[in-house]
């Protein structure tokens, strides 16, 4: 009937949104993202620690999609929450370089007893941050035309400085062009602006990848001015111009525009836009197989079998014209699609996944058809209604009834209001029933968030919920982590393609000091291999201390450390992941001072065949090393190449390995005796892994008894 409730139950929304949370935090939650782990020699294993931290620190600080969302976790929030509304997303991570002319002003100390033309050399090289800066000409007094050579360009810019002196400082104006990017932009397409063949999963098997770009007045200017679009003249460059539009599409439609925008009630498109300063230029970015065999028609069987490149081409369709095309080696370093698939759940041999959306859309209109009929039966039932005879002399007047009054009519009793049949009870079951079925098919019931399904439930009972619910979870979040490493191995790719010389980043140091390191890019073109950190466990923090601190106490027992499984440096790190695990910062962590690495058994032996005295180790394995020492004494090959000093220098590292597994013996029982000591003062702490109860001292004790002193406590 007219004005019938038509209300939306957020469920899909709650659900996305703790999905969202879920996975964001599975891939990103802990210290790293990424780490590096080399696969040749190029790259010292010692420095592949800075090298985690620089790229961490690119992740955080510089990746960026648009001017909004800058670090990779705010892309990847968006990615996740664009995969479960719609199913897919297929960011695109390029290298971009973005120049500004800029007007700057400085002041100067100016020193009357010093020549001028120092103090202006010294003011340009602070001006232009240590580039080199040369003056070509000098257009008036203190106006100077220069040269300035970035490294990271190719051909220097030009710039003007004027120089002038107020109130007894130096005073200069800058008109230069400067870098204000210069690193990878994820871009995040609209569902509605990819153009695909749903014919096969993989993208790098589909005939050709389309993708609508709206390029703004501004950007395409900048774009001309750079080198990112042809300048294909001034009469065609005016034919795109002209063809710009505020967000009318001329080939693929907006629905999801549209929809949203009467849903929300925006103007996203600027539809009332009359200046082409706010006009869009609709491009289409195709990639897709070329053959560059010239006078062959498309209908030549004979093209199929020769060779053929992969590129990537801007087109404006309303003009007709072809702004740039590339190789897509020249954008990619692996060569493949430059789209990156993100999805849901996936659906054989197509290409457009199912997303949490569309999965719980039946649900959904269910939720949404019982609530809405519980609110028109209780309208019903508050609001009456009811019949009358014609001859009951009713008023007009009285047709809208109002409290408190009392109407004229003739015949009472042939006025009656009609009793409904609402109750209010089979509503609450059933939507309480469809609400715990549309969450055991999104995955996030009560186990998985926390709930304890019943009061009855036993703590076993639980786990083993929670647990088969973490299998679902952990499939999902994989298929995330293998989008997220091809990703991550784009941007490597990008930083190795374009990056310059050197980059310079921050990281903490001791006592919570941060410290700027220069990073040389060069270090990056070594077989480099990504093994991300992401895991279902940092979903919870909580479970993760718990971990942490029972782990350390596991460690600190005295027959692990007396056969040398645990040493100070096995301590010390865990010790670090307990404080990391408990967000405490600020406290400094020292290393233990570690003896030197020892080297291998069969290199010691090469060095002493040579005649070279080798020192033993405090850490190596004694028992190894002594029987691979006494098996080159004996060994019949190795007496005719062994000399009078080689015997002579194994037998004195023989005997002082022997004296110095005596002192990693003594040393190691005092260690022992050590963490015998710090295993009592952390069960004082509650610190009983392994062990049921809390966390605290005293958790499982009792009430007490009389012969304790307890009052009232029956006897023992």
């Amino acid at each position: 009937y007219e004005d019938a409730a038509n209300v939306r139950v957020p469920f899909t929304s709650v659900q996305i949104q703790q999905w969202a949370a879920r996975i964001v935090k599975a891939l990103l939650g802990g210290e790293y993202v990424t780490r590096f782990e080399a696969l040749d020699e190029s790259v010292d294993p010692t420095g592949l620690d800075e090298v985690n931290q620089w790229f961490q620190w690119e992740l955080d600080e510089i990746v960026r999609s648009g001017d909004q969302m800058v670090s990779l976790k705010a892309v990847m929030e968006a990615i996740v929450k664009q995969v479960l509304i719609g199913g897919l997303c297929m960011p695109i991570a390029t290298w971009k370089k973005e120049r500004r002319q800029l007007l700057e002003f400085k002041e100067f100390e100016y020193d009357t007893t010093k020549p001028i033309s120092g103090q202006l050399q010294a003011a340009l090289q602070l001006l232009f941050d240590g580039k080199d800066a040369q003056v070509t000409s000098q257009l008036g007094q203190g106006i100077f035309n220069l040269t300035v050579k970035d490294p990271d360009e190719s051909e220097p810019d030009k710039a003007k400085v004027t120089f002038a002196i107020r109130n007894g400082r130096l005073c200069a104006t800058s008109d230069r062009k400067e870098t204000t990017f210069n690193g990878v932009n994820i871009t995040i397409p609209n569902s509605e602006d990819l153009v695909f063949i749903n014919t096969n999963p993989d993208p790098e098997k589909l005939p050709f990848g389309g993708l609508r770009l709206w390029v703004e007045m501004s950007d395409y200017r900048d774009g001309l001015a750079d080198g990112t679009w042809y300048d294909l003249g001034e009469e065609r460059n005016n034919r795109i111009l002209a063809a710009a539009t505020n967000k009318i599409p001329q080939v693929v439609p907006m629905d999801y525009t549209k929809l949203q925008d009467a849903e929300e009630g925006t103007d996203s498109r600027d539809t009332q836009a009359v200046n082409y300063e706010r006009r869009f230029i609709e491009v289409y970015r195709w990639e897709g197989w070329v053959h560059p065999q010239g006078g062959s028609s498309a209908n030549d069987p004979t093209i199929a079998l020769s060779t053929a490149v992969q590129v990537a081409a801007w087109v404006v369709p309303v003009s007709k014209e072809l702004i740039r095309i590339e190789r897509l080696e020249a954008l990619n370093k692996d060569g493949k699609r430059s789209p990156i698939k993100f999805s849901f759940i996936e659906r054989n041999n197509r290409f457009l996944p199912i997303g949490l959306a569309e999965w719980l859309r039946h649900t959904q209109a269910e939720l949404d058809g019982i609530h809405n009929l519980r609110l028109d039966s209780g309208t019903l039932n508050v609001m009456p209604f009811g019949f009358y005879k014609p001859l009951a002399g009713m008023q007009k007047d009285v047709y809208k009834l109002e409290p408190g009054k009392m109407f004229p009519t003739a015949d009472p009793q042939s006025v009656t209001f009609p009793k409904t049949n609402a109750q209010p009870q089979w509503s609450f079951q059933d939507e309480g029933l469809i609400f715990k079925y549309g969450s055991a098919q999104s995955g996030l019931n009560d186990a998985a968030t926390g709930s304890f399904i019943s009061k009855r439930q036993s703590a076993s009972e639980y786990m083993g919920t929670a647990n088969a619910v973490d299998l679902r979870t952990e499939d999902v979040v994989n298929g995330f982590l293998r989008a997220l490493r091809k990703l991550l191995y784009r941007i490597l790719g990008l930083y190795q393609q374009f990056a310059p010389p050197s980059r310079i980043f921050q990281v903490g140091g001791a006592e919570g000091v941060k410290l700027v390191k220069y990073f040389e890019t060069d270090r990056l073109q070594g077989k480099l291999l990504l093994r991300l950190t992401g895991n279902l466990d940092q979903i919870n923090p909580q479970l993760q201390r718990d971990i942490a601190t029972n782990m350390l106490s596991l460690l600190m027992n005295q027959i692990l450390i007396q056969l040398g499984i645990v040493k100070p440096d096995t301590i010390y790190a865990a010790i670090t992941h307990v404080a990391k695990a408990m967000n405490y910062k600020g406290v400094p962590l020292h290393k233990p001072d570690l003896p030197e690495q020892s080297p291998a058994p069969n290199i010691e032996n090469k060095k002493m065949a040579r005649g070279e005295v080798v020192e033993p180790h405090l850490d190596e394995n004694f028992d190894e090393h002594l029987r691979s020492h006494m098996t080159m004494l004996t060994d019949p090959n190795a007496k005719r190449v062994l000399n009078q000093r080689s015997y002579a220098v194994v037998m004195d590292h023989i005997q002082k390995t022997q004296k110095m597994q005596r002192i990693a013996a003594f040393l190691r029982q005092q260690e022992s005796l050590m963490a015998a000591t710090m295993s009592k003062q952390m069960a004082t702490m509650g610190i009983r892994p392994g062990l049921a109860g809390g966390q605290n001292a005293g958790d499982q004790a009792g009430a007490g008894t009389q012969d304790e002193g307890v009052a009232g406590a029956e006897a023992a």
